[in-house]
C-alpha cells in the first residue's frame, strides 16, 4: 500500500480524484484504512459532490475540509484579496479554524513570500494540518495546549 512508503504520514487529502470522492464505495475502504492506522483525512472538495469528508466523521476517522482555494486564478493580486477575504471571514465567523489550498505556481509563491514577511502582523496564525489535528484534541479534551 502507498502508505507504507510513507513512514511519520500523518494522513492523506484528495486534492485530485473528485470522482472518486463523490463514491462511497471508493470511499469506505479508504476510511477504514485510514480508521486502522489512526490518520486523519483532508477532504481537498475539489468537487461539490464529495462525500468524504461525511464519510470519514461517519466512520469515526479524524478529518478536516478545505473551505477555499487561495489561487483559483494566477493573478498574484486576486490571490492576496481571496487571502485578505478568508481573513476577514475566519475573524468574523470565529471560526477557529480554516483551510485553505494552493498550488505550486509563480503567482501563488510570489504571494506567499511576501505574505511570509509580513506574517508578524497578521491577525491569524498558520499551522499544519498534524497541529491543527493536535489542537482539536487538547480542545476536545479540555486542555489548553500549553
Amino acid at each position: 500500500m502507498a502508505l507504507d512508503s510513507m513512514p511519520g504520514a500523518s494522513g492523506i487529502s484528495n486534492h485530485r480524484g473528485s470522482l472518486a470522492t463523490s463514491d462511497s464505495k471508493v470511499m469506505q475502504p479508504v476510511m477504514d484504512e485510514l480508521k486502522k492506522r489512526k490518520l486523519v483525512f483532508l477532504d481537498s472538495r475539489t468537487s461539490a459532490k464529495s462525500i468524504a469528508y461525511d464519510t470519514a466523521v461517519k466512520e469515526g476517522v479524524r478529518a478536516f475540509q478545505n473551505k477555499g482555494f487561495l489561487d483559483g486564478t494566477p493573478d498574484k493580486d486576486a490571490i492576496e484579496a481571496k487571502f485578505n477575504e478568508a481573513v476577514k471571514y475566519a475573524i468574523k465567523k470565529k471560526q477557529g479554524r480554516m483551510i485553505l489550498i494552493c498550488h505550486f505556481r509563480p503567482a501563488t509563491v510570489l504571494f506567499l513570500e511576501k505574505l511570509n514577511r509580513g506574517y508578524a502582523g497578521l491577525p491569524v496564525s498558520f499551522v499544519t494540518l498534524p497541529v491543527m489535528d493536535k489542537r482539536d484534541k487538547e480542545a476536545a479534551n479540555g486542555e489548553d495546549g500549553k
